[in-house]
């Protein structure tokens, strides 16, 4: 199966369902997987040739934020993975289950014929699937914005030091080469320490979290700071 029709065909039994908690925002709530046979099939191929999947760009975004904002203080109820199978027109929920972050796990199995063992197994699957990507990944535009800030910083200290103080030429180059040092040594600290804590409350509660798009951008900013694997 071509990459495109494995993406696609992941993207689509994948449903983020959201929860209206004011006028303007609606937060993700529970994670669907909607199975027919075709489907299941069709993943079960997938799982049995070990073929790497991943999910769209805003499925993907959408799930990072419902995993941090489970991690914060607002909400402790658990991710929830439900999967549901299509049959006769008719949409069962066959499993459910309930992460939290702390390790502990709640499962709900329907107990009749219709759970069957490749059912379960294409849900926990896929639940592991979503677990591999969750992380945010280090991105190399890292650098970008380290040095695009450290040549500001240049910019605006250089003729301080140049026209301002009264030293031998060489002295200010000296002086600008330490302080250059300097910076970079105090910066990552400082853009992870301070920035990326701002990026995370405007993400999970700012001005990031009022949509999927705003969400999608205000992970990208994050996963700039992020530490490099």
């Amino acid at each position: 199966m071509s990459n495109l029709l494995v993406h696609n065909l992941i993207n689509s039994c994948l449903h983020i369902e959201q929860k209206r908690i004011s006028r303007r925002r609606s937060i993700p709530d529970h994670i669907n997987f909607d199975l027919n046979q075709d489907v299941l099939s069709q993943i079960i191929t997938l799982r049995n040739s070990q073929q790497q999947i991943s999910f769209s760009a805003d499925n993907l975004a959408e799930l990072r934020y419902y995993f941090l904002l489970n991690s914060s203080e607002y909400s402790g109820l658990g991710i929830t993975f439900k999967t549901h199978y299509h049959r006769q027109q008719k949409k069962i929920t066959i499993i459910k289950s309930v992460i939290h972050l702390s390790g502990k796990a709640e499962q709900y199995i329907r107990s009749d014929a219709l759970a069957s063992k490749e059912i379960i197994e294409t849900h926990y699957w896929l639940i592991e699937q979503i677990l591999n990507q969750i992380p945010l990944r280090y991105k190399k535009h890292k650098s970008i914005l380290l040095w695009g800030l450290l040549g500001l910083i240049i910019i605006f200290i250089a003729p301080l030091i140049f026209f301002f103080l009264p030293i031998v030429f060489w002295g200010k180059v000296l002086l600008l080469l330490i302080l250059i040092a300097l910076v970079l040594s105090a910066l990552p600290y400082l853009l992870k320490r301070y920035l990326s804590s701002w990026l995370l409350d405007q993400l999970l509660f700012g001005i990031f979290s009022y949509s999927p798009k705003r969400r999608k951008i205000g992970l990208n900013l994050l996963s700039t700071l992020t530490i490099e694997h």
